[in-house]
């Protein structure tokens, strides 16, 4: 396993048997080629994608249906990006991004398109823990807390029908949409008259998605994402309504195969340099490619990483050096002993554990969960300290084992799931969608709509296809 990946089984147990070497080549599902050695002369391609997540794949397999025929280069020893699909105990795991609803119509779209089903987004909770003024955690009924967490989202979010009447046209309404950018989350809860529970529900909301503080995450970025849903919580509640089928490497791989792209692993890149006609990429290990047109789809976090010739424009620089990916993030497969059947929790706002959902009940009554934790000194190694951890808003859970990745210690992501800052919007759109030279910027981190989703990605990948064909 690459020192970039950090999923691994911890436990009391061994019950992993293969999966855990079967998930890094078992995301491509194909073999790809070798990554290439410094010595060998350079290598001319249509055209060059830096990055195997959806954006580049779906960027790779438009540009091959266009005729042409793409280098896909990715850093790590599997593709996916952020989404990576795995297994355990014969179940299908995420380690990254995995639900999908019906308003996301270009995964729809690519679901249909290869005649892959999807199933529930996973099982109402029996038993659901909440924060409480009085300290600790308190055991609610799911249904009735989340209708009324529903109904707090709807208050941070009043006025979004103004803002955003177009959630994938962000700034149709630009004028009004300049009074709420500037706003963190934050910014907006202090703006709230709340009781001090309803403050721990809702900000506990507000923190995880910002990966750590409500005062990174901007408003309108989680707005936008509510917008989408139909500015319900219905809506909210829907965008988490599927998983796919086989999982999101399924797809994945469905796209790659008719990308029929040169797929290049362990290629991380150096170097972006515009040449007259021509674009020069060169990777770490000293291999240069050579395209008309490149199309850069990794997380916009990992663009200071990569040196580029001439400079990046303004725009693109301040969204790097800021950061859009989350600063914070792990997510979690957890066996816990049966005490609990299918828990929920959620913790207040800078708790050691943010959120814990179903994922199943196993056989022999154990649950499998799925956490996620914004907590940057977590010891992912440590079943002990998972256990600890999980206590915090789980109360008396016992963790057999568990399996983690760590996206904000993964050099190749450098942080989690997108969520622009205050001002980003507004100063990043439409500007930062636009090609700077001959190259191309398809990151899922910056779409006009949904950004952070997987729809989002495709969204990017398709945008970028056509831009590189206008180039060409």
């Amino acid at each position: 396993m690459s020192s970039g990946e950090q999923e691994r089984l911890i436990g009391r147990r061994t019950v992993l048997k293969a999966a855990g070497g079967a998930a890094l080549a078992g995301a491509a599902g194909f073999a790809a080629a070798p990554a290439a050695n410094a010595d060998e002369t350079g290598r001319s391609a249509d055209v060059i994608v830096i990055g195997s997540g959806f954006a580049g794949v779906t960027a790779a397999r438009d540009l091959r249906q266009a005729g042409l025929r793409p280098v896909l280069l990715e850093a790590r020893d599997r593709v996916g990006g952020r989404t990576w699909t795995s297994s355990y105990e014969g179940e299908t795991i995420e380690f990254g991004g995995q639900w999908v609803g019906d308003v996301h119509t270009n995964a729809m779209a690519e679901l249909r398109r290869y005649g892959i089903a999807t199933k529930s987004g996973g099982p109402l909770p029996l038993r659901a823990f909440f924060p409480t003024a009085a300290g600790g955690q308190q055991e609610v009924d799911f249904v009735t807390a989340n209708d009324h967490l529903n109904s707090l989202l709807a208050r941070l979010f009043d006025g979004s029908a103004t803002y955003f009447p177009r959630p994938r046209e962000p700034l149709y309404a630009a004028d009004v949409l300049a009074r709420y950018d500037p706003l963190s989350l934050q910014d907006r809860l202090n703006q709230l008259t709340l009781s001090p529970q309803d403050k721990l529900w809702l900000s506990g909301m507000t923190g995880v998605f910002s990966g750590g503080s409500s005062t990174v995450g901007g408003l309108t970025a989680f707005a936008q994402a509510w917008a989408g849903g139909g500015h319900t919580g219905q809506g909210w509640n829907e965008l988490q309504e599927y998983l796919i089928q086989g999982g999101t490497g399924a797809l994945l791989n469905a796209m790659l195969t008719d990308a029929q792209a040169d797929l290049r692993l362990n290629s991380p890149v150096a170097s972006v340099a515009e040449e007259p006609g021509r674009v020069v990429v060169t990777t770490r290990a000293g291999v240069r490619y050579y395209a008309p047109t490149v199309v850069v789809a990794v997380p916009v976090n990992v663009w200071r990483t990569i040196s580029f010739q001439p400079g990046l424009p303004a725009v693109h620089t301040s969204a790097t050096r800021e950061g859009v990916g989350v600063p914070n993030a792990a997510k979690l497969l957890i066996r816990l002993r049966g005490e609990h059947r299918l828990p929920f929790a959620l913790g207040p706002e800078g708790a050691p554990m943010s959120w814990i959902v179903p994922q199943s009940e196993l056989p022999d009554g154990d649950q499998l969960v799925v956490g996620f934790t914004v907590d940057p000194t977590i010891n992912l190694t440590s079943v002990a300290d998972v256990q600890a951890k999980v206590r915090t808003i789980l109360p008396g859970a016992t963790v057999r084992e568990f399996r983690a990745h760590s996206w904000a210690r993964d050099r190749w992501a450098m942080g989690g799931w997108a969520l622009r800052r205050p001002n980003q919007l507004l100063r990043q759109v439409p500007a930062i969608h636009q090609p700077h030279g001959r190259i191309v910027f398809a990151s899922g981190d910056v779409p006009a709509a949904w950004h952070g989703y997987i729809e989002g990605a495709i969204e990017a990948g398709k945008l970028g296809a056509q831009q590189a064909l206008s180039i060409i």
